[in-house]
């Protein structure tokens, strides 16, 4: 089912223009530059099956969300069950708490905790500020990854800035000479390729997609969000039956797919009862002779 004009909730400027379905895990449907008219995000319908035995493929993989506690399913005994695969909050209602014509702050409350997103728009620059707070008895731990799914066009190359070594499949190697190819140029569908890597992210960072018509850029700061996901699927994924040609930019909290790879790591990050974390992720559109 696709979602009614009344469930949608739209952000404005002259430059900027986002589409927000709050019933669906507060799900950005469009993030669009209105000087260019690209639609920078990989558009499709909601999905019918939000159980916590969903499976997330590619019918699920689109439009801008956000994975907490965990990306990928796996058991906790913290949590006290086995998350839902990309976490409780996407396709979940979330309640409207403040809206305006260039801000929506929407809030999802449940399983011991109240998560927050206000999304705000000036000029050319989105700002994604997030709050977590526990309204659990005990210590809860999680990881947090922004679920960006981009529609990438022939020629865009991708671009990263602040990350150190990179890790993806079986190999460590330094942006963007991956063993299998050149990450920076985005590939086709025909190429049958995916990745999934990461990196951290100590100090300011920032991931950029760009091409001839301009680019969508991600920057954030390492003390609040410590490293970077990168989700390459040319033709590789979910299978050669409905294969996709997709780029997701993931700021995130830890280099893990998973809670239970966080916590192997240490990277996972705890919050008290009562206890609040914040944090916010800077998006920009770049202009075309920016992005030649």
């Amino acid at each position: 089912m696709t979602a009614g004009t009344s469930d949608v909730h739209e952000l404005k400027t002259d430059r900027v223009a986002l589409t927000v379905d709050p019933a669906f895990g507060a799900r950005v449907l469009a993030l669009t530059d209105r000087a260019s008219g690209r639609q920078w995000l990989l558009e499709g319908a909601r999905c019918n099956d939000v159980s916590d035995d969903v499976v997330f493929l590619g019918d699920e993989s689109r439009g801008w969300d956000e994975c907490f506690p965990t990306v990928l399913s796996c058991e906790n005994a913290d949590w006290g069950k086995r998350l839902r695969d990309h976490g409780m909050l996407w396709g979940r209602p979330w309640a409207v708490a403040d809206a305006g014509p260039q801000h929506l702050e929407t809030v999802f409350t449940g399983e011991g905790v109240r998560f927050s997103r206000r999304l705000s728009v000036k000029g050319a620059v989105v700002t994604a500020a997030y709050a977590v707070t526990s309204q659990s008895d005990r210590p809860l731990p999680y990881l947090w990854s922004q679920h960006c799914v981009l529609s990438p066009r022939e020629g865009d190359r991708i671009v990263l800035a602040g990350q150190g070594r990179m890790q993806g499949g079986d190999s460590a190697f330094d942006w963007p000479h991956h063993p299998t190819r050149d990450l920076t140029m985005v590939g086709e569908l025909s190429e049958g390729y995916v990745l999934k890597a990461y990196a951290p992210t100590p100090g300011l960072a920032s991931a950029a997609i760009i091409g001839r018509d301009g680019g969508l850029r991600f920057d954030w700061a390492g003390a609040d969000v410590p490293a970077l996901g990168l989700w390459l699927d040319y033709g590789g994924w979910p299978d050669k039956n409905k294969p996709l040609v997709q780029v997701a930019i993931e700021p995130t909290t830890g280099e893990a797919d998973d809670l239970a790879g966080a916590l192997a790591l240490g990277q996972e990050r705890w919050l008290a009862p009562g206890q609040t974390h914040e944090w916010p992720v800077g998006l920009s559109l770049l202009d075309a002779e920016q992005g030649e």
